[in-house]
């Protein structure tokens, strides 16, 4: 008994750690989820604005608020150069609404009219023709595959090794010590198991058997992935 208690205590700290380990990873992928799903938002939000511009060549003050609080977090979510780009195309944004604004003006010359058509060209150019590419390429490091396929590995990493601690929970249920001069054999739920049964043994086993099949799994996945 004072053998069993140091080695028992060892693979059952053992075990914790694995469970804690992948819970933890569970956990982080999920807020990378949960992070993804924000930027989306923000991608979203922008890509709509710029389709209302693109189809009336203006936008209203709802719009404007819509883009606006659609965007608001991009500063907490994503580097500077995301910022700097939504702030660009918002800029833009008002000054061919103003553009559009001054053009509507009575007794306007020709040059100021041949000026103000030109910049109002050029601001729709760049905001209806240029972004389309421009608005993929600045959210793409961001919103690739790759900031979100790690979770569904956690998952399968879980599932796996509750399956593989289930089932060395059944081999040892199967194989369990018996007491006295009987070695292996009873079976647990044989009525008379409980007093033939090395409970001390069944235990160290169980636990033993439960970890390696845990460390074996993620090991093996780990190296066939590479």
């Amino acid at each position: 008994m004072s053998a069993f208690l140091p080695v028992a205590t060892f693979f059952l700290s053992a075990a914790i750690v694995i469970i804690t380990a992948l819970q933890w990873r569970v956990a982080h992928h999920k807020l990378r989820l949960d992070l993804f799903g924000r930027r989306y938002k923000v991608y979203d939000a922008t890509r709509k604005f710029l389709a209302v511009i693109s189809r009336d060549t203006t936008f209203s003050n709802p719009d404007l608020f819509e883009f606006d609080a659609g965007t608001s977090d991009a500063q907490f979510l994503f580097r500077p150069d995301v910022a700097e780009y939504l702030s660009k195309i918002r800029n833009s944004a008002l000054d061919l609404r103003t553009t559009h604004e001054l053009l509507k003006k009575p007794h306007i010359t020709d040059d100021e009219l041949a000026r103000l058509a030109q910049k109002q060209s050029d601001d729709l150019s760049w905001l209806r023709d240029d972004q389309i590419v421009a608005m993929t390429k600045t959210f793409a490091p961001y919103l690739g595959f790759q900031n979100v396929r790690f979770d569904d590995a956690a998952s399968h990493a879980m599932k796996r090794t509750l399956l593989a601690v289930g089932i060395a929970i059944l081999i040892s249920t199967l194989c369990i010590p018996g007491g006295g001069t009987q070695t292996y054999g009873v079976p647990f739920f044989n009525e008379y198991c409980c007093d033939r049964i090395a409970w001390e043994k069944f235990a160290l086993q169980t636990i033993f058997l439960s970890v390696a099949a845990a460390v074996i799994v993620n090991l093996f996945r780990r190296r066939t992935r590479k």
